[in-house]
Formats: structure tokens, sequence, C-alpha cells
């Protein structure tokens, strides 16, 4: 039983430094952002969205699966 929490805690660590780079990076592109436009703008922000909901969907599975 030990051996298998050391795994999940691994795993587990694994998953949150991925999801911790792609909350820096989605930090960045809006950091990075120059105005170009409305169309630009829009396509940005629905790209945005669309990562800040995967990125807290994975979150989710993540204290989900920490409950099993």
């Amino acid at each position: 039983m030990a051996e298998e929490k050391k795994e999940n805690k691994a795993e587990y660590e694994k998953i949150f430094t991925k999801l911790n780079q792609k909350n820096i990076e989605l930090k960045r592109q809006l950091d990075q952002f120059n105005d170009e436009g409305k169309d630009k703008w829009n396509s940005f922000v629905r790209e945005f969205n669309h990562d800040m909901d995967e990125l807290g969907k994975a979150l989710k599975e993540l204290t989900t699966n920490n409950k099993d």
C-alpha cells in the first residue's frame, strides 16, 4: 500500500508540474498580447478561454482523482 501511495504521489506531482507549466504559459501569452485589432483580440480571447477551461478541467480531475 505504501508503494502505491508513492506511485500516486509521483503521478500527481508530474501532473501538477505539467499544469503549472501550462498556467505559466497562459500568463505569458496574456502579458505578451499586443492589441492588433478587434479580430485578433477576439481570436486570442477564444483560444485563451479554451486553454483556461482545459486547465480548470484538469485541475478538477486531479482533485477528484486525489480523493479516490
